[in-house]
């Protein structure tokens, strides 16, 4: 399932898929990832997620994220400035993964709610489609985003050290 861009009150939400092609606009977008793709905010996500060492990792990460799921750049809509990233992986089946991330310096500003609600209103109804996330337990602030938006848990998904929610858009 394609989500189309979406906009909140105070985000700008917009797939990297235009952005890719263009030369200059990817060169632009991988020197505005320094700012989100910090070891802090990298820190509670899985280890694909982590930036590869050497030259190139933000290219070979942004590549590498490309081609396993639709990507989306979080923006603030007054400033235009990349405050942090959407990830969306499609299964077969109809469901989605979830993934997010933001700037350690907006962390508390109730971006990652408007986004995570945005993308539930922008996820085109009729398709019973079921959306996952996956939220290491050392990170409560994002099990409470989730909480927010009326994700559940699932608890035959979940593991030690993660525990996985889910939301159902009818």
């Amino acid at each position: 399932m394609q989500i189309p861009d979406f906009t909140t009150q105070r985000l700008r939400v917009t797939a990297w898929r235009g952005i890719l092609s263009d030369p200059d606009r990817r060169a632009a977008l991988e020197q505005d990832l320094a700012y989100v793709l910090t070891p802090n905010v990298l820190a509670p996500l899985p280890e694909p997620l982590h930036l590869p060492h050497g030259t190139g990792h933000i290219a070979d990460w942004v590549r590498a994220r490309a081609e396993e799921s639709d990507v989306f750049s979080v923006l603030e809509a007054a400033s235009g400035v990349l405050v942090g990233l959407l990830i969306i992986a499609s299964e077969e089946d109809g469901t989605l993964h979830l993934g997010y991330m933001l700037a350690d310096p907006v962390w508390g500003r109730g971006y990652a709610t408007e986004v995570i609600r945005g993308l539930l209103t922008a996820i085109p109804p009729g398709h019973n489609i079921t959306v996952l996330a996956g939220v290491e337990f050392d990170h409560p602030a994002s099990s409470g985003v989730l909480f927010k938006c009326g994700f559940e848990v699932v608890d035959r998904l979940s593991t030690p050290q993660t525990r996985f929610y889910s939301y159902i858009v009818l």
